[in-house]
Protein backbone atom coordinates (compact mmCIF):
# COMPACT_ATOMS: atom_id res chain seq x y z
CA UNK A 1 0.00 0.00 0.00
CA UNK A 2 1.21 3.47 -1.04
CA UNK A 3 2.44 5.82 1.99
CA UNK A 4 1.37 9.23 1.76
CA UNK A 5 3.75 11.83 2.60
CA UNK A 6 4.06 13.46 6.28
CA UNK A 7 3.18 16.49 4.27
CA UNK A 8 0.41 14.54 4.07
CA UNK A 9 -0.25 15.12 -0.32
CA UNK A 10 -1.28 11.89 -1.25
CA UNK A 11 -0.90 13.22 -4.97
CA UNK A 12 1.30 15.57 -6.73
CA UNK A 13 -1.64 17.11 -8.51
CA UNK A 14 -2.26 18.64 -4.98
CA UNK A 15 1.04 20.32 -4.10
CA UNK A 16 0.65 24.50 -4.97
CA UNK A 17 4.73 24.38 -4.21
CA UNK A 18 6.13 22.07 -6.00
CA UNK A 19 10.31 22.02 -6.18
CA UNK A 20 12.39 20.66 -9.01
CA UNK A 21 15.71 19.78 -6.32
CA UNK A 22 17.74 19.87 -9.59
CA UNK A 23 17.44 19.78 -13.20
CA UNK A 24 13.99 19.51 -15.10
CA UNK A 25 13.76 16.40 -16.83
CA UNK A 26 10.86 16.64 -19.45
CA UNK A 27 10.81 12.72 -20.37
CA UNK A 28 11.84 13.56 -23.37
CA UNK A 29 8.62 15.94 -23.78
CA UNK A 30 8.75 19.45 -25.01
CA UNK A 31 8.38 22.67 -22.83
CA UNK A 32 5.85 24.73 -24.94
CA UNK A 33 4.98 28.65 -24.47
CA UNK A 34 1.74 29.09 -23.06
CA UNK A 35 -0.59 31.74 -24.10
CA UNK A 36 -1.57 34.44 -21.43
CA UNK A 37 -4.46 37.01 -22.25
CA UNK A 38 -4.07 39.63 -24.56
CA UNK A 39 -1.69 42.72 -22.93
CA UNK A 40 -2.90 46.50 -23.80
CA UNK A 41 0.59 48.65 -24.29
CA UNK A 42 1.23 51.15 -21.75
CA UNK A 43 4.71 53.23 -20.59
CA UNK A 44 4.67 50.43 -17.69
CA UNK A 45 3.86 47.34 -19.09
CA UNK A 46 2.41 44.60 -16.28
CA UNK A 47 2.06 41.26 -18.05
CA UNK A 48 0.21 38.42 -16.53
CA UNK A 49 0.94 35.46 -14.92
CA UNK A 50 -1.46 33.14 -16.97
CA UNK A 51 1.14 32.68 -19.33
CA UNK A 52 4.57 33.52 -21.05
CA UNK A 53 3.55 34.51 -24.44
CA UNK A 54 1.50 37.99 -25.16
CA UNK A 55 0.01 40.04 -28.02
CA UNK A 56 0.82 43.23 -27.11
CA UNK A 57 -2.19 45.36 -28.07
CA UNK A 58 -2.57 49.14 -28.64
CA UNK A 59 -0.06 51.97 -29.86
CA UNK A 60 1.17 52.97 -26.51
CA UNK A 61 5.20 53.25 -26.66
CA UNK A 62 6.39 50.68 -23.89
CA UNK A 63 9.30 52.15 -21.67
CA UNK A 64 9.46 49.31 -19.18
CA UNK A 65 8.02 46.46 -18.23
CA UNK A 66 7.01 45.36 -14.55
CA UNK A 67 8.57 42.37 -12.19
CA UNK A 68 7.41 38.64 -12.74
CA UNK A 69 10.62 37.09 -11.57
CA UNK A 70 14.37 37.30 -12.12
CA UNK A 71 15.45 34.58 -14.86
CA UNK A 72 11.33 34.71 -16.85
CA UNK A 73 11.43 34.58 -20.02
CA UNK A 74 8.77 35.84 -22.04
CA UNK A 75 7.44 36.06 -25.54
CA UNK A 76 5.83 39.29 -26.78
CA UNK A 77 3.93 39.34 -29.95
CA UNK A 78 3.08 42.89 -30.74
CA UNK A 79 -0.05 43.39 -32.96
CA UNK A 80 0.11 46.93 -34.13
CA UNK A 81 2.78 49.64 -34.26
CA UNK A 82 4.44 51.17 -31.41
CA UNK A 83 7.89 52.70 -29.56
CA UNK A 84 9.41 50.35 -28.00
CA UNK A 85 11.85 52.37 -25.69
CA UNK A 86 15.79 51.47 -25.04
CA UNK A 87 16.70 52.05 -21.50
CA UNK A 88 20.36 51.03 -20.24
CA UNK A 89 19.13 49.04 -17.59
CA UNK A 90 15.60 48.66 -17.32
CA UNK A 91 14.78 47.72 -21.08
CA UNK A 92 17.51 46.70 -22.99
CA UNK A 93 17.06 46.80 -26.47
CA UNK A 94 19.32 45.58 -29.61
CA UNK A 95 21.91 48.32 -30.17
CA UNK A 96 20.54 50.22 -27.59
CA UNK A 97 18.08 51.85 -29.75
CA UNK A 98 14.31 52.12 -29.92
CA UNK A 99 12.20 50.16 -32.14
CA UNK A 100 9.24 50.82 -33.68
CA UNK A 101 7.05 47.88 -33.83
CA UNK A 102 4.67 46.14 -36.62
CA UNK A 103 1.92 43.78 -36.13
CA UNK A 104 3.62 40.23 -36.15
CA UNK A 105 7.15 41.48 -34.57
CA UNK A 106 8.26 39.44 -31.99
CA UNK A 107 10.39 40.13 -29.01
CA UNK A 108 12.31 37.44 -26.58
CA UNK A 109 12.24 39.42 -23.44
CA UNK A 110 14.22 37.90 -20.21
CA UNK A 111 14.27 39.27 -16.91
CA UNK A 112 17.89 39.69 -15.72
CA UNK A 113 17.19 41.67 -12.33
CA UNK A 114 13.95 42.87 -10.84
CA UNK A 115 11.81 44.80 -13.27
CA UNK A 116 14.54 44.61 -15.27
CA UNK A 117 14.60 43.46 -18.69
CA UNK A 118 16.63 42.34 -21.73
CA UNK A 119 15.59 41.61 -24.98
CA UNK A 120 17.19 38.20 -25.76
CA UNK A 121 15.86 38.22 -29.99
CA UNK A 122 13.93 40.22 -32.19
CA UNK A 123 12.10 39.29 -34.96
CA UNK A 124 10.72 41.35 -37.66
CA UNK A 125 7.39 40.13 -39.26
CA UNK A 126 8.00 41.09 -42.96
CA UNK A 127 10.82 42.71 -44.92
CA UNK A 128 10.77 43.74 -48.11
CA UNK A 129 13.26 41.87 -50.63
Amino acid sequence: MDQIPNNGIADIVEDLTPQLGGPLDANSHQINLSKGADVASANALTLGVDGNSFDITGTTSITSIGTLGIGTTVSLHFDAILTFTHHATDLILPGAANITTAAGDIAIMVEYASGDWRCASYTIASISP
